[in-house]
């Protein structure tokens, strides 16, 4: 003789059923997710970050100033290798400068890790997928291949936090001399990386000790509308503002020519899942249709 249950006991069952599956979907699909937006579990050794050095028009002359404090960087969330293009400016994407450089921002061969970063905002972007990352590198001495990486720090309180949510290493060959060479941009490719937040800080990070006098190109023309740049090296406790700063080698300045692009929005829209994705997001689909058919 068959038993019928209570209607609240049938729909306990049910939500207790809905409740496995749901968990079930969460572990296989929330992984792929992840993946698909470029996070990514891998974690580098903690490196000091480093005195900056500036460059005038004169092409081996250089000033430096720093502070004196101790800094432990944590591991970055994303590192990897990006291909990098040369003389690909990235003129489609989001541009501060106005294309044509004075100067250049450095740091001094004592300084083991330094970083120069821009600010961007994501309403300037069509989606939060980035896609590539162009920055305008110059030297003044005779080795012309830099390694660097390209860095992305989230917002906190008005500036970068104290280390990078992502990273992607590249080399820039070949890269010309002196400011009257006009620099040159190098493409990097950082595809899945997305922008977190409102505020972003995207821009380049390098071992000046090893690879000595080369510059981020830089624009002072008092036409461009400035943008906040930050600094910090291996010696500083904080970072530095370009904006708000006594050190007269920032007078003038107005942007880093580091520029970056986005994915369409339609791209970005729906990130694959892979096969245990799709798979459990099927079952999902399917036990949603079941349990709407019994309910009837």
């Amino acid at each position: 003789m068959a038993t019928t249950l209570p209607t609240g006991m049938r729909r306990t069952r049910r939500l207790d059923f809905v409740g496995t599956i749901l968990r079930a979907v969460n572990l296989a699909v929330l992984p792929g997710l992840l993946l698909a937006a470029g996070v990514s579990e891998a974690r580098s050794e903690p490196t000091p970050l480093a005195l900056r050095t500036h460059i005038d028009p004169g092409p081996d002359t250089y000033s430096a100033g720093g502070r004196l404090a101790s800094r432990t960087a944590e591991p970055v969330l994303q590192m990897r290798k990006g291909l990098t293009k040369m003389q690909d400016d990235c003129a489609g994407g989001v541009v501060k400068d106005d294309g044509s450089l004075e100067t250049g921002y450095g740091w001094v061969p004592s300084v083991i890790d330094g970083v120069y970063v821009q600010e961007f905002g994501v309403h300037e972007f069509p989606s939060r997928g980035l896609d590539s990352v162009c920055v305008c590198w110059l030297r003044t001495q005779e080795d012309s291949d830099v390694s660097f990486e390209v860095v992305f720090f989230e917002d906190i309180d008005g500036g970068p936090a104290e280390t990078p949510y992502a990273s992607v290493a590249a080399v820039a060959s070949s890269v010309p001399e002196g400011v009257a060479s006009g620099g040159a941009f190098y493409e990097v490719d950082v595809s899945g990386t997305v922008i977190r937040g409102r505020t972003i800080y995207i821009g380049v990070r390098w071992n000046p000790s090893v690879d000595q006098f080369f510059f981020v190109c830089a624009d002072h023309s008092p036409e461009t509308d400035p943008v906040n740049v930050f600094y910090i090296d291996d010696r500083a406790d904080e970072w530095g503002s370009a904006l708000d700063t006594p050190d007269p080698i920032f007078i003038g300045h107005r942007a880093i020519m580091v520029r970056a692009t986005a994915e369409s929005a339609a791209e970005f829209a729906v990130p694959g899942l892979g096969p245990t994705g799709a798979a459990a997001l099927a079952l999902l689909l399917a036990t949603a249709g079941w349990l709407l058919l019994t309910r009837r």
